[in-house]
């Protein structure tokens, strides 16, 4: 099956995307009123910078709209938003779960020990759920919640160093 990513489950890239049209709108308007006033070389150089804003932006949309998130009998295969694809065989999977955050965000991840690769999705891929009950069919379930200040793959080592210790 594939997962795809969705900005319409993603309520950060709303939130920043109506950010960045309004910042953008207000350096357009302030390169308009630099050049009407006599200063159109400084109204230049702010279409500049909103153009070189933009593209940045764009690129880093279009990378995420091209993400995906591929199961099939031989395992899982991510292409993330920088073009990279993270294959892991069913075989080696061997943790997965939902990663709960201290500020309420959840996301899927995906380890192989044996490969060291390590993939958190965020819930803003179309049938997450789904994906969740494919990866519980192939490994070993385990939630992990964050601390504070900790990121998905520091909770993943203290997750593992704990199973070691026992």
């Amino acid at each position: 099956m594939i997962y795809r990513y969705s900005a319409s489950l993603d309520p950060r890239f709303r939130r920043s995307a109506t950010v960045g049209g309004m910042l953008a709108a207000l350096m357009v308007a302030a390169a308009l009123l630099a050049a009407s006033r006599g200063a159109a070389i400084v109204g230049l150089l702010i279409l500049i910078g909103v153009a070189l804003l933009a593209y940045k932006l764009r690129s880093i949309v279009k990378g995420h709209m091209q993400s995906w998130i591929q199961t099939d009998d031989d395992g899982v295969t991510c292409r993330t938003p920088n073009g990279d694809k993270v294959k892991i065989d069913w075989s080696s999977l061997t943790h997965a779960g939902f990663v709960y955050s201290p500020g309420g965000d959840k996301y899927v991840y995906m380890y192989s020990s044996e490969e060291d690769q390590f993939v958190c999705v965020p819930t803003s891929f179309q049938g997450v759920d789904e994906l969740y009950t494919e990866l519980s069919e192939q490994a070993a379930i385990e939630d992990i919640t964050l601390r504070r200040g900790e990121s998905a793959a520091d909770g993943l080592k203290r997750t593992l160093t704990g199973h070691e210790a026992q």
